[in-house]
């Protein structure tokens, strides 16, 4: 007289968060070369600096635009997951190594504003990480340059 339930039969399976994003903020994944993501020392928790290096658009009258320029983009974006390694290990992950990062993708969680300036430099630009000490400052007014390099 019993009814059949399958609760009855095991465990109901639920999904594990991959990784955890901090409330107000979006995650966002950039493919970064080894040094343009400071080699193997970002790891999740790490704040970073991005540069983006990119084509200015063309002067007045279809002139020519000046060289590549180089400005930081974000001058700090919290690191959530570095290829598949995050702030918060999947519960599958295991011993032998499986689930380290290997790759060359780095998650950061931003407020949508600032997701909304990485999407773009990651369409039109060449990104450029460097890991950010505690008392760092960007200049977020710097353009560098061809012409503006030795300056100081």
């Amino acid at each position: 007289g019993d009814f059949v339930i399958a609760s009855r039969f095991g465990t109901t399976p639920t999904g594990a968060k991959a990784i955890q994003v901090p409330d107000g903020q979006v995650a966002i994944s950039v493919s970064l070369s080894d040094p343009g993501r400071v080699g193997t020392f970002v790891t999740p928790g790490s704040h970073i600096v991005i540069y983006d290096t990119y084509q200015p658009p063309a002067g007045p009258a279809g002139a020519p635009g000046a060289t590549k320029q180089t400005r930081v983009l974000l001058d700090d974006a919290l690191v959530i997951a570095v290829g598949s390694t995050s702030l918060t290990p999947a519960a599958n992950a295991n011993a032998n190594g499986q689930g380290q990062s290997s790759g060359a993708l780095v998650t950061v969680a931003l407020p949508p504003d600032a997701a909304a300036k990485l999407v773009h430099g990651i369409q039109t630009g060449t990104l450029y990480a460097g890991l950010r000490g505690i008392d760092t400052t960007a200049n977020l007014a710097q353009i560098v340059s061809d012409s503006t390099l030795f300056n100081k």
